[in-house]
């Protein structure tokens, strides 16, 4: 049995200054931030901007409210410099089935097997995300995320006007 990946979704990269690799990246490839979050739990806050024409995002993660450096982005940042930190890939089954995979394939979850949750996204329904640790993935987080989309709403739609030919020349 293995993992069963749809696509990469999410490439995360930790930086000491959020708005300076913000600034960076206009700079360098024209792009705009879509989406900012604060994760005050976790001590970081982000953004994220799409990259190409896929679904895939590009994520700055900077520490937040950890001026020594002791939670997640701040520490890695603190050991190893800014850099690469996280690859999401979506997965196929929902957390628990992704969860029996991982245990099958031999990787035990990372953080004891915490999850986390998110349920107010404007492109999915609930988003479940399980860990490997980097020891156990060549150095880099792997986060596998489980999405549930929402259902499509229909949208109405005001009925087409028939055109004229148009004039001959």
């Amino acid at each position: 049995m293995v993992i069963k990946i749809k696509r990469i979704k999410r490439i995360a990269v930790a930086v000491k200054d959020l708005n300076k690799a913000v600034e960076t990246y206009k700079k360098l490839f024209g792009i705009e931030p879509f989406a900012h979050g604060i994760e005050a739990e976790d001590k970081y806050e982000w953004m994220a901007f799409k990259v190409g024409e896929g679904d895939c995002t590009m994520e700055f993660l900077a520490p937040y409210n950890d001026p020594k450096g002791e939670v997640l982005i701040g520490k890695f940042i603190r050991e190893r410099g800014e850099g690469l930190y996280m690859v999401t890939f979506e997965t196929e089954g929902s957390p628990e089935e992704v969860r029996a995979q991982m245990k099958e394939t031999g990787i035990k979850p990372a953080w004891n097997g915490r999850m986390k949750q998110w349920t107010d996204g404007k492109d999915f329904a609930v988003w479940t995300e399980n860990y490997v640790h980097p020891r156990d993935a060549c150095g880099v987080l792997i986060t596998l995320a489980s999405i549930q989309y929402p259902k499509p709403k229909i949208e109405e739609y005001k009925p087409g006007k028939t055109l004229p030919p148009p004039e001959e020349e």
